[in-house]
C-alpha cells in the first residue's frame, strides 16, 4: 500500500471553505503551523497502524481553536464565526459590498444584513458617501434625495463598528436594535448624518440621553422609549438638535415635562395635553 503525502496547509483551507463561490481563507499562524505538525502525526500513525493517543487529539483541537480566517479584512477564530448570526447569509453580501457590487440607488440589499463587520462597514459609509455626492453634483439634490444607509435589520452592533459612521452625511436607520451599550451610543452621537433613527430602543440610560443630546445632526427617531428621566429630558431641552421624536414616552415627571416645554422635543398627544394641564395649573396658581 502506497503511503499518502503528509497534509498541507492549502488543503485544510480548501476542505474549510464555505459551499459557496467565495470561500474563508485561513490566515498563516503559529497555530495553523502547528496543526499541520499534529495532522502529519497523526497522518503516519494511521499509515503505519499505530495507536493515536487523546494527547494527539487533544493538540489537534486546541489548535484548530486558535486557527483564524480572513473574513473580509477581518481575523477570527471559529469560535468568533459562530457567535455571528446567520453567518453565511451576510458574509455572501459582505463580500459584494466590499466588491462593490450592491452599492446603488436602486438595489440596497444591505438592508437584508443582520450583522455588519467593522470593515464592511468602511466600505459601505465610503461607497454610499462617493454616490451621494456624485448625486449632489449632478442634481443638487436635498437631504431627503439622498442614499440612506438603512440597516434595520441588525440586531447587534459593535462600537468598533459605529465608529465608520462617523463621516457619514445622509441618514442611518438602525431599527432593528432594542438596545445598545453606552459605548456604542458615544460612538454613534459622533456620527455627520442628518438623522438617526433608533425606533425599536425602548430605553434610554442618562449617559446615553447625554450623548445623544451632542449629536450635531438634525433629527433623532426614538419613538419607543416608554421613559424619561428628569436628566435626560434636561439634556434634551438644550439640545441643538433640530428635532428628537419621543411620542412613545409613557413615564416622566411633571418638571421633566415643563423642561420640554418649547423645545423641539416632540412627545404624543396624551404627553402634550398633559404639559397644558400643567402649565394651565401654575398660571392659575400665580395668578
Amino acid at each position: 500500500m502506497s503511503e499518502k503525502p503528509p497534509i498541507e496547509l492549502k488543503d485544510i483551507a480548501q476542505e474549510s471553505e464555505p459551499k459557496s463561490e467565495t470561500g474563508l481563507e485561513i490566515v498563516e499562524t503559529p497555530a495553523s503551523k502547528q496543526f499541520v505538525e499534529h495532522a502529519n502525526e497523526i497522518h503516519e500513525a494511521i499509515e503505519h497502524d499505530k495507536k493515536i493517543t487523546y494527547g494527539q487529539v487533544a493538540d489537534l483541537r486546541k489548535d484548530l481553536e486558535q486557527f483564524k480566517f480572513d473574513v473580509c479584512g477581518e481575523q477570527m477564530t471559529i469560535a468568533e464565526i459562530k457567535q455571528i448570526p446567520d453567518f453565511q447569509h451576510n458574509y455572501e453580501i459582505w463580500k459584494k459590498i466590499m466588491s462593490g457590487e450592491l452599492i446603488s440607488r436602486w438595489s440596497q440589499n444591505e438592508e437584508d444584513l443582520t450583522y455588519l463587520l467593522p470593515k464592511v462597514a468602511q466600505v459601505l459609509v465610503e461607497e454610499y458617501n462617493k454616490k451621494n455626492e456624485e448625486t449632489f453634483k449632478i442634481h443638487d439634490y436635498g437631504v431627503e434625495d439622498l442614499m440612506d444607509l438603512k440597516l434595520s435589520n441588525i440586531k447587534r452592533i459593535t462600537p468598533d463598528t459605529i465608529k465608520n459612521f462617523k463621516d457619514f452625511k445622509a441618514n442611518i436607520f438602525l431599527d432593528g436594535l432594542t438596545e445598545i451599550s453606552d459605548e456604542s451610543m458615544l460612538e454613534l452621537s459622533k456620527s455627520s448624518s442628518y438623522l438617526i433613527s433608533l425606533s425599536s430602543l425602548t430605553s434610554l440610560s442618562d449617559k446615553q440621553a447625554e450623548y445623544l443630546s451632542q449629536f450635531n445632526g438634525g433629527r433623532l427617531y426614538l419613538n419607543s422609549i416608554k421613559s424619561l428621566s428628569d436628566y435626560a429630558a434636561n439634556k434634551f431641552a438644550h439640545s441643538k438638535v433640530t428635532y428628537v421624536l419621543l411620542r412613545g414616552v409613557e413615564t416622566i415627571s411633571d418638571s421633566a415635562l415643563l423642561q420640554l416645554e418649547g423645545t423641539k422635543v416632540v412627545l404624543s398627544d396624551t404627553q402634550k395635553e398633559r404639559l397644558k394641564s400643567l402649565k394651565a395649573k401654575q398660571n392659575a396658581s400665580r395668578s
